[in-house]
């Protein structure tokens, strides 16, 4: 009876410890299960983070080269507004210096008119002159 009483409360006892044993195995699996999610997800948020970061760099080399281009385009636009200035300018003065031609020209042609005419004068009092000599002297002859 002993023996019995023996191996029953060893049962009994088998048993108390076997409950907390499977609850605590149980828990430990769970947390286990847990630990393995948990690593999961970081590795998910490791590569997502992988991700923007690639995608960050991307997006910043790509605002570089923008910024490079714009930078490069602005010098350009200078350089054409430079050089639209001057052909304006030229534009501008190119008129203005032919004018100034034009009114030199109009100044000595009207500066050979003035001449042609006084030339023309004197011709025609020279041919009167002429006229009048050579009837001097039909009169002298003929006296």
């Amino acid at each position: 009876m002993v023996h019995e009483t023996s191996a029953h409360l060893i049962d009994e006892q088998k048993k108390m410890f076997e409950r907390p044993w499977k609850a605590m195995m149980g828990s430990q699996q769970k947390a286990a299960q847990m630990i393995g999610e948990q690593l999961e997800m970081i590795r998910q948020l490791q590569q997502e983070v992988w991700a923007v970061k690639v995608q960050a760099t991307e997006e910043s080399r790509k605002a570089d080269e923008l910024r490079r281009l714009h930078e490069q385009s602005t010098r350009q636009l200078r350089v054409m507004r430079e050089q639209m200035n001057e052909q304006i300018k030229t534009i501008r003065e190119q008129p203005a210096k032919e004018l100034e031609q034009l009114r030199e020209e109009m100044k000595q042609v009207k500066e050979d008119t003035k001449q042609a005419k006084e030339a023309t004068l004197l011709a025609k009092e020279l041919a009167k002159v002429q006229v009048q000599t050579t009837e001097e002297m039909k009169q002298v002859k003929e006296e």
